[in-house]
């Protein structure tokens, strides 16, 4: 398993919630969710489709929060 480092991380949403890795070993860009104990890989966006679809993947699961807590 790869130590990531804070420095590693290419993007990080501004609620905190979920940010993007770009794994060397690998050819596509990881998205965490922070969790209480650890953050969990939610997706895996391959770098042919460029870091901005990996952001926008991070916007889209942020939404979906947002629609999720108004319905409660």
């Amino acid at each position: 398993m790869t130590q990531i480092r804070e420095s590693d991380i290419l993007y990080e949403t501004p609620c905190n919630r979920f940010w993007v890795y770009a794994n060397p070993e690998k050819s596509y860009f990881e998205v965490y969710e922070i969790g209480l104990t650890h953050s969990m890989r939610v997706s895996c966006i391959g770098k042919s489709f460029g870091i901005d679809r990996a952001i926008d993947e991070c916007k889209r699961r942020v939404e979906l929060l947002a629609k999720g807590s108004k319905k409660r």
